[in-house]
């Protein structure tokens, strides 16, 4: 019998899509990491090669496949133009500097990422020989964090293909005079959801701070980068991402070795007021007679995302003169642990080690205005707010809008001038920008990019994504009035496009029809003569009866009151646990809603009495409910939306039942 052979990787030496290796961290040289960033590139080259060798597409396929496999080579000699150009030699010394801190921070933001949810930070903390979130406790932490924790954490390979990718949006060619790549392109990321889009453009977003912070000084302030959503509920999961990713930079600020400036790098979340507080006021109230209480709140944190700590809000403005001009006025958030990095103490923030401060995060629109956070998180509905944001006095600072684009009246200890205008537009989730919201954000748009234009004409480049992409040219034209770069190109097969393919087993060299090993099945349901109110209904008794039949199996000999039983698939009846249904309207969530609350119970036992044999406490575990239920839509307030989050995010135990 022939077992067969997988393809193998066309990179065998993953290293240099290591984070830690690629980073501060490592011991690896210049000339290392350069050397590995071509060998990565030119991996995409031989996939390209071979593509076009290949028989299949010669013949009367060759014309589409070479004009399909000429945009692959295109992103290619993009990419190796711009590691030779701008990472390469002596010259470019600061910018892969700049390269090794985004990558830093990117480790340390996962490293607590993951960390905190193992709850290991504190623990760590309590060592002995623990001193503080230093750099050499970063060159000496372990970067296998996934189990079997064999393999570093690292990239994958369409993030790193499409950092390396962007590069000139960020620096500019010396034989580019208009900068066409930042000022006429946007490139859009095209991957499915779940893939890491995020990461990518997180990693954009770090270097773009990076960048010109070190080289622009004092102008390199204020907001660098834009992200822009269209959903609430993703603007608040999101922005706790970046949080980390902000945290990270701000820390490597601190140690003052990188030349990151004095002023502090900050994340600013600029949503409506049913979301978070909207003033320093409205904040104070919420941290003095909620957060700190431990009640239901609008902050979008229940506890410190770099160790995991309790967290608490000061209850009066920064207003002490030993504080630096770009704290006056803020109204902090706080690690209660003092060994965290982002803790103060009991006295005023002045009184700190230098590596400790409070936590990055601007929560009011007045602190935004007076201190534009270098990454600024919002909804696209909340531009709307600048033509009514408007104010030159000298004690209108925290209500001039126009500070977040760099102009306005600046108070002394920042730059007469203000800051150079924001570097770098994320907008995510393009394909709901459609239609009416559409038309809306175009408008806008055309103000924002005004405000975002350089003396010199240099516009903001813009990154997009999306995990389905429709008419994106003409969309984008008529968004952003540019022409558009989808990364990953496509290529020549539906299931391989080199950055995502589906695993598959050959028999031999010359087998045509390999089996694939994807685990993952889309079924398709067509109801005749039935409501989809009475489908949602049956499919989810169906789906809650498969798990009693799967523990069923599982538990073999054992009673569910055998918790130790549970120890090999207890993560699995967690990843499944909940069925989850998605919904085109409001109206069909209240519909499907209040059937579910009179039926579901009714129904699954009816299934369940037709598939399964009352054993072993099943029957009653499963048809007797009470069944929970949660909701996330517009409908719900930011608290809401933040409690039905962390109820969902819990763990499935088998002892939590009984």
């Amino acid at each position: 019998e022939i077992d067969g052979f997988i393809s193998p990787l066309f990179l065998e030496d993953s290293k240099i899509q290591e984070f830690k290796w690629l980073s501060i961290f490592s011991k690896a040289s210049s000339d290392d990491i350069v050397k590995g960033l071509n060998d990565f590139v030119d991996s995409y080259g031989k996939w390209i090669i071979l593509k076009r060798k290949d028989e299949k597409y010669k013949g009367i396929n060759s014309e589409i496949a070479k004009q399909e496999l000429d945009k692959c080579e295109g992103d290619y000699q993009r990419m190796k133009k711009n590691i030779n150009c701008f990472l390469s030699g002596v010259s470019n010394d600061l910018r892969l500097t700049s390269f090794r801190l985004m990558n830093a921070a990117m480790f340390m933001q996962l490293w607590h990422s993951v960390k905190t949810k193992e709850d290991k930070v504190t623990n760590i903390m309590n060592q002995e020989k623990f001193t503080n979130f230093d750099s050499e406790f970063y060159f000496n932490a372990d970067d296998k964090l996934f189990p079997p924790y064999q393999v570093s954490a690292g990239w994958r390979a369409f993030q790193l293909a499409f950092i390396l990718l962007n590069l000139d949006g960020i620096f500019k060619h010396e034989d580019d005079v208009n900068w066409d790549t930042r000022n006429n392109l946007v490139d859009l990321v095209w991957f499915p959801t779940g893939g890491g889009k995020t990461e990518a453009y997180l990693g954009l977003i770090a270097l773009s701070i990076i960048n010109r912070r070190t080289i622009e000084k004092e102008t390199g302030g204020g907001t660098a980068a834009i992200m822009r959503y269209t959903l609430r509920l993703l603007t608040m999961q999101q922005f706790q991402r970046a949080s980390l990713v902000i945290m990270a930079l701000e820390l490597i600020r601190r140690w003052g070795k990188y030349e990151l400036g004095s002023e502090p790098i900050y994340i600013g979340l600029w949503v409506g007021k049913n979301s978070i507080p909207n003033s320093n006021i409205d904040l104070i109230q919420e941290y003095e007679h909620k957060l700190n209480l431990k009640k239901e709140n609008r902050i979008p944190f229940t506890n410190c995302p770099w160790c995991n700590s309790e967290i608490q809000g000061e209850t009066k403005e920064d207003t002490e003169i030993t504080s630096t001009v770009y704290n006056q006025n803020r109204v902090h958030l706080k690690c209660m642990n003092l060994k965290c990095s982002f803790s103060f103490g009991l006295g005023r923030i002045s009184k700190k080690r230098q590596d400790q401060g409070p936590i990055p995060v601007c929560l009011s629109d007045e602190t935004i205005y007076q201190h534009p956070p270098a990454l600024l998180f919002g909804t696209v509905d909340k531009f709307a707010q600048l033509a009514h944001k408007v104010n030159n006095a000298s004690n209108g600072r925290n209500a001039d809008s126009r500070r977040i684009f760099g102009k306005g009246n600046w108070e002394q200890g920042k730059p007469n001038i203000g800051y150079l205008p924001p570097d770098l537009i994320i907008q995510d989730e393009l394909h709901l920008l459609l239609g009416p919201l559409g038309s809306a954000v175009a408008l806008f748009e055309s103000a924002v990019d005004q405000l975002c234009t350089r003396k010199d004409g240099t516009r903001p480049k813009i990154i997009s994504s999306t995990a389905t992409t429709r008419n994106t040219q003409l969309q984008i034209a008529a968004l952003f009035d540019r022409k558009v770069n989808l990364f990953p190109k496509p290529g020549v097969e539906c299931d391989d496009s080199f950055f995502a393919f589906y695993r598959r087993k050959f028999i031999s060299l010359n087998d045509n029809e390999p089996q694939y090993l994807s685990k993952r099945k889309y079924i398709g349901i067509l109801p005749t003569g039935r409501t989809q109110i009475w489908m949602q209904m049956r499919l989810a008794a169906i789906i809650m009866t498969h798990r009693a039949i799967f523990e069923l199996q599982e538990l073999e000999d054992y009673d569910p009151i055998n918790f130790e039983s549970y120890t090999k698939f207890e993560k699995a009846m967690d990843f499944y646990h909940t069925t989850i249904s998605y919904f085109n309207s409001l109206r069909e969530v209240g519909k499907t809603q209040s059937q579910i609350q009179t039926y579901i119970l009714k129904e699954v036992r009816r299934v369940f009495s037709r598939v399964v044999r009352p054993r072993k406490l099943m029957h009653s575990i499963y048809t007797y409910g009470p069944l929970q239920e949660s909701e996330l839509t517009g409908r719900l307030s930011g608290e809401e939306v933040k409690n039905e989050l962390k109820n969902v995010e819990s763990k499935w135990k088998a002892k939590n039942r009984f």
